[in-house]
């Protein structure tokens, strides 16, 4: 995506990626072990959201334009690595490397970067868990204006984590639009929900839905199984209980409907599906 600067502004949207160079990282660490695929009778956890956009940018701003290198018209690329927390910011740069060695463009990726929000990872409980992010940032000048492109590499495959089509997908999310917890949009809340599911592998039948984790209200909700914030056919009342519980059971009661597409996996007869729903005021994203 093409960004110019000044003005900055901020982009909450996808973007094409593009291969980011190997970045040499600042200590010399062991070469890891690739993991071994999985048998044909491990279980397997499926992801409604591509595992390939783990690590790469959601929300970011472009990086300022170096004032000096802008007026000389230089232009250049920096690849960067950096850590992605559970949250999905930043935690550390691993590496910085700028081609040509301009340390005026490092300086102001490393600025920038350290703000920006990186799409989550999931590991086998559908819980957020640490990752890497590669984001390649090119500094050009076009029609003699400064441009400034934001790209990314996609996560690489890890065995065991496979991301599987939502055969309803668009009904389930209108579902969740119309159904946005009444009494939380009045107030402006707004919310991310993390759901496990157990699907039928040779149908794609949702059997159960369980509520992981919930983020509200600037807080992290953790059900409890004694705290099950909804039953078969039931709603809590909005103004009963607190935004998360409200985004917990919304999401419960419309992913119940979920279908996928089947799987011919040997030896499981059920799978698990990792599912995210966030609830924004202008509807719901990101699912």
């Amino acid at each position: 995506m093409t960004h110019a600067t000044p003005p900055r502004r901020l982009i909450t949207a996808a973007f094409s990626t593009m291969l980011a160079v190997p970045l040499v990282a600042a200590a010399t660490t062991p070469a890891a072990t690739p993991p071994s695929a999985p048998s044909a009778a491990s279980a397997i956890t499926y992801y409604s959201d591509d595992p390939a956009s783990w690590g790469t940018p959601s929300a970011w701003q472009a990086p300022v334009y170096p004032k000096p290198l802008l007026e000389q018209q230089v232009t250049g690329r920096v690849d960067v690595l950096v850590n992605v927390s559970p949250e999905g910011r930043v935690s550390d740069i691993v590496a910085i490397r700028s081609q040509p060695a301009q340390p005026a463009f490092e300086e102001a990726v490393r600025e920038a970067v350290l703000n920006w929000t990186f799409t989550k990872a999931l590991d086998e409980s559908c819980k957020p868990t640490a990752t890497q992010g590669r984001v390649q940032v090119r500094f050009e000048i076009a029609d003699g204006k400064p441009k400034v492109d934001v790209g990314a590499a996609p996560a690489a495959k890890v065995p065991g984590r496979v991301f599987i089509q939502e055969a309803n997908r668009s009904e389930v999310n209108r579902a969740l639009v119309q159904n946005y917890p009444r009494d939380a949009r009045r107030l402006g809340k707004m919310g991310e929900v993390l759901a496990l599911l157990k699907v039928d592998a040779r149908t794609g039948e949702t059997k159960s839905v369980e509520i992981v984790e919930v983020f509200a209200d600037n807080a992290t909700y953790n059900p409890q199984p004694s705290m099950t914030p909804v039953g078969q056919n039931q709603r809590l009342r909005p103004r009963s209980s607190p935004a998360s519980i409200q985004f917990a059971t919304t999401a419960r009661e419309e992913l119940a409907a979920l279908r996928f597409s089947p799987v011919a996996e040997v030896g499981q007869d059920t799978i698990t599906v990792c599912r995210e729903v966030a609830f924004r005021i202008r509807g719901v994203t990101r699912n």
